[in-house]
């Protein structure tokens, strides 16, 4: 009784501070932004979280919404199957991804020690990509039945790793790692502009048709 009261007492404040941030920015619509920018014009779309953290946060900002951009690593269950794991981390036995660093960046709002703060992470969308992507390396067959448009979770939600590996879909792992942040943002360099201000016109126009250079590319 204890723990489902505690459980359903943490979902109550994970819908109230989504809702907060809702009423200020839409998060579907943040989604779906970021997800029609990056495949029509991501140069390493499935490999690209950083521009979709980097990106969504300054979006968040300019609604008054401030967030960090974490980065670290992460794993998500979209299957049941033994084999129905996505992790962004090292683990022996990993099929070599050559010029590939282990990590995955995400969003956080609220102090960062809090175990309300909340997670999210606006690159969920590609997690049947990257098992298609996995599997093609280590010939491998990942079922995905669960992958979000994107995740918005507290904390809490977050499971280990060893339980994403061995458990039931829906599960997550998110670590932050100071170190891996330091060197990847050191290694990012700033913001595109061009970007941004396109992230924005979809943001504000949500039915626009969006043609860019992978499309092109696949015509």
């Amino acid at each position: 009784m204890g723990e489902a009261r505690t459980k359903r007492q943490l979902r109550e404040v994970e819908l109230r501070i989504v809702k907060q941030i809702d009423s200020a920015v839409d998060l579907a619509r943040v989604s779906s932004a970021i997800r029609k920018l990056a495949e029509a014009a991501s140069s390493h779309v499935g490999a690209d979280c950083y521009l979709h953290a980097d990106l969504c946060r300054e979006l968040l900002k300019q609604h008054g919404v401030e967030s960090r951009l974490v980065i670290g690593f992460a794993a998500w269950r979209v299957g049941d199957g033994h084999g129905d794991v996505i992790v962004h981390a090292p683990l022996q036995g990993m099929a070599p991804q050559p010029e590939a660093l282990p990590f995955h960046a995400w969003l956080e709002i609220g102090p960062a020690e809090s175990a309300h703060r909340l997670i999210l992470d606006f690159s969920t969308y590609q997690l049947r990509r990257k098992a298609a992507e996995l599997d093609a390396l280590d010939g491998g067959d990942t079922n995905v039945n669960w992958c979000p448009d994107y995740l918005a979770a507290l904390a809490t939600d977050v499971s280990s790793l060893e339980d994403v590996t061995m458990k039931t879909k829906g599960l997550f792992f998110y670590r932050p790692h100071s170190d891996l942040q330091r060197y990847v943002e050191h290694k990012a360099g700033a913001i595109d502009q061009v970007d941004l201000n396109n992230l924005i016109l979809l943001y504000r126009n949500p039915n626009i048709q969006v043609i860019g250079p992978n499309d092109i590319k696949d015509l």
